[in-house]
């Protein structure tokens, strides 16, 4: 993810966070926090989509991190902090 410039996408954060807090520079990652069916997981990354095309401007996802929870409710934080 991070050598080809990917934004991961994943419901498994825990054992990915460590290696994003690591990183200096990172391209995002999309996280959805309940684990779900897959028809519902598209319907929470839809959410994610529509959040990074309806920021004014579009949203940059470099260093960012957008956690997407069941009630399809999305939280935006920069990691690392900074």
């Amino acid at each position: 993810m991070l050598d080809e410039n990917l934004t991961l996408v994943t419901n498994n954060w825990k054992d990915f966070r460590p290696m994003l807090v690591r990183a200096a520079l990172h391209p995002g990652i999309v996280v959805i926090l309940p684990t779900v069916r897959r028809d519902r997981q598209v319907e929470l990354f839809t959410l994610a989509l529509l959040t990074i095309r309806d920021s004014d401007p579009p949203l940059d996802m470099i260093n960012t991190v957008l956690e997407v929870a069941e009630d399809g409710s999305v939280t935006r934080y920069a990691l690392p902090e900074g």
